[in-house]
């Protein structure tokens, strides 16, 4: 990827995959939580979403890891041979968490 701020094409398309899949994530929960708990508001942290999808959405997780992963490469901050998503629940919490963080670095 060229250094200068320019992103690539693919990139692009990554980081809007990414923010897709975390969004409907998200509204998925929220409309979970809301059938259960009425008009509350489900909770706005990592913890709270992880623990939702884990059980509700868990195949929607690893396909936001993967895509999360396709990013890291695109923007070279992982090599292409490291394409592994976390088996730990540790480690996939804190990926879910830079997943978060990413889609929200890439709304500004």
């Amino acid at each position: 990827m060229v250094g200068n701020g320019i992103r690539s094409r693919r990139q692009k398309l990554v980081e809007g995959m990414e923010r897709s899949l975390s969004d409907l994530l998200h509204e998925r929960m929220d409309r979970s939580f809301r059938a259960d708990h009425g008009s509350r508001r489900p909770p706005d942290n990592t913890s709270a979403l992880y623990i939702w999808a884990a059980g509700q959405a868990p195949a929607m997780l690893d396909q936001l890891y993967h895509i999360h992963l396709e990013g890291l490469q695109e923007r070279g901050e992982i090599p292409r041979k490291e394409y592994q998503v976390p088996s730990s629940e540790a480690d996939r919490k804190r990926m879910l968490s830079a997943v978060r963080a990413c889609v929200s670095r890439t709304r500004r």
